[in-house]
């Protein structure tokens, strides 16, 4: 089993556990068919000397009012997504556990990192 990121249509994300050798990506996202759920992006991250695929999965086509809620990184932040999502992170063809403290880390460098606006000192008042 390897945890991989459920991003719910609400824009929530979740680790689920994933066997990649019994279960399908879209079964797990809660489709019943593979049409359309096809792999939007990757992205390449190293991380102690080590590169690893980030891939998010999901459906471009869909009816209003489902659009997934999840702000994704750049050049993906434009991109209209329907449903339910799924990102992973591989190397070559096999699976690693993503967590969700693994992904928040490659979600910050992909945006560049963030800055916190707010001081201590400010934040005690």
């Amino acid at each position: 089993m390897t945890k991989i990121i459920l991003v719910k249509k609400t824009g929530e994300l979740q680790e689920v556990n994933y066997d990649s050798s019994s279960e399908s990506l879209y079964k797990k996202a809660g489709y019943k068919k593979p049409d359309n759920f096809k792999s939007v992006i990757r992205w390449d991250i190293e991380h102690k000397n080590v590169t690893y695929s980030y891939t998010v999965f999901g459906n471009k086509e869909g009816k209003a009012n489902y659009e997934n809620k999840y702000e994704f990184p750049p050049p993906i932040d434009n991109v209209l997504l329907f449903n339910s999502c799924i990102i992973v992170k591989t190397k070559g063809d096999r699976y690693y556990d993503l967590s969700m403290e693994d992904w928040l880390r490659v979600y910050e460098k992909l945006y560049g990192g963030f800055e916190d606006l707010v001081s201590e000192d400010e934040s005690e008042e």
